[in-house]
């Protein structure tokens, strides 16, 4: 029998928090950022209306202007955090801990990916004061559970795995451990 790990229904609760960030990104990145880059034509008609919705009601100058800047940006999303979405959906309902390293890579790029863009909407004089608010609310989740899963995978070495079973670690079947030891005094 295992070992059940202190706060694992909270780090299922994060699993599931995760799970469900990485699953609604991909939809907004294809349906919604790629608008940026692409010509309309190539998106479905609710998309168009749902991207024409959003910069009629609040004024996303990001999105009107569409500066160069944050045209790459949105390239970046779709050439690296796209795939990523995909990959770690499925090592998070596998448990798997090899998406460790991967989620620090995802969650560094995306928070500093985030800067420029909350700094655009809290100081950029063309979004509306009014409008600010209302624009931090829909960005600074992008900001904060990349944060988030940041300091979860970097803090927690086994992070993925809930239970472990009784291991003793001996020079034979140090293979064994499910995630990198450190030893102190090396």
């Amino acid at each position: 029998g295992g070992v059940l790990l202190g706060g694992a229904m909270a780090s299922k609760l994060s699993d599931n928090v995760f799970m469900f960030f990485f699953a609604s990104h991909i939809p907004a990145t294809i349906f919604v950022d790629l608008q940026v880059v692409l010509p309309k034509k190539f998106f479905p008609a609710f998309a168009r209306r749902s991207f024409d919705f959003y910069i009629d009601t609040f004024k996303d100058p990001l999105l009107t202007s569409r500066p160069l800047w944050f045209k790459s940006l949105i390239m970046a999303e779709v050439v690296f955090q796209l795939p990523f979405f995909f990959v770690a959906l499925y090592a998070f309902r596998t448990r798997a801990n090899w998406i460790r390293v991967p989620s620090i890579v995802y969650a560094a790029h995306a928070c500093t990916q985030m800067v420029p863009i909350l700094g655009s909407v809290w100081f950029d004089e063309a979004v509306p004061k009014e409008k600010r608010t209302v624009l931090s609310c829909i960005y600074l989740p992008y900001f904060a559970i990349p944060l988030w899963l940041l300091v979860r995978m970097y803090r927690n070495p086994g992070v993925l795995c809930y239970v472990l079973s009784s291991i003793s670690l001996t020079p034979l079947n140090l293979a064994a451990v499910p995630f990198p030891l450190s030893i102190k005094g090396e």
